[in-house]
């Protein structure tokens, strides 16, 4: 069996990875401290009253960040605008379907979300890739979705290649959302715990990686 490289591992320093938040760490200013290494420009700002409960990844100690659908989302400058590759990570665990998890602040046309009928999306322009299978609430998933410079998507969900499908290009933005889509709409009931954003197409090997090294009892 083929060892996974952790480099890739869920509290990674890699330099690919341009922003990364634990949902735990409040600092001054109701800011959420970017971890990850594009330093601190990615930063984002917490809207509403979000709560601070157990976390949803075995290998972490500390709160995750809970939604409750009403006011609550966290701002941030657009750590993949205009990226031709970056891949999206993030462990979720919603009480009710048809909820944006990020997505550009300008328009609709960049989110990974879960649908009315439960299934999980990437949009990148106007194209949209979806899963086969619903995804009940209430459980726990690490939610990743990568494009290539080749328009390529793939979406993954713990750890496992889900489906694949081809996206238009990733449109400039300056600002983004987590926890909400543009204009406010279908903001996050739930939790979600540990958000990470690539400036590269992670590998299915590399997403694995992530998966196995935060859930070290699976």
């Amino acid at each position: 069996m083929k060892i996974p490289d952790y480099r890739f591992r869920w509290n990674t320093k890699h330099p690919s990875c341009i922003a990364r938040f634990d949902m735990s760490s409040l600092t001054p200013g109701a800011l959420l401290k970017n971890l990850g290494s594009g330093g601190s420009t990615y930063d984002a700002t917490i809207f509403g009253a979000p709560a601070y409960v157990n976390p949803l990844i075995k290998a972490k100690s500390s709160k995750c960040m809970e939604f409750f659908g009403v006011n609550e989302y966290l701002g941030l400058a657009n750590p993949i605008s205009g990226l031709a590759a970056f891949s999206l990570v993030a462990w979720i665990n919603y009480d009710a379907w048809d909820k944006i998890f990020f997505c550009r602040s300008a328009a609709a046309d960049m989110l990974t979300n879960v649908n009315s009928a439960g299934i999980f999306g990437f949009q990148v322009g106007v194209s949209y890739t979806v899963t086969r299978n619903k995804y009940p609430t209430g459980q726990t998933y690490m939610l990743a979705a990568t494009k290539d410079a080749s328009n390529n998507a793939v979406i993954y969900v713990n750890g496992r290649w889900i489906v694949s499908g081809t996206v238009a290009a990733n449109p400039a933005d300056a600002n983004a959302y987590i926890g909400q889509g543009s204009g406010g709409i279908k903001r996050m009931d739930g939790r979600i715990d540990n958000w990470m954003a690539w400036s590269i197409t992670l590998t299915p090997e590399q997403i694995s990686s992530i998966w196995r090294s935060a859930n070290p009892r699976l």
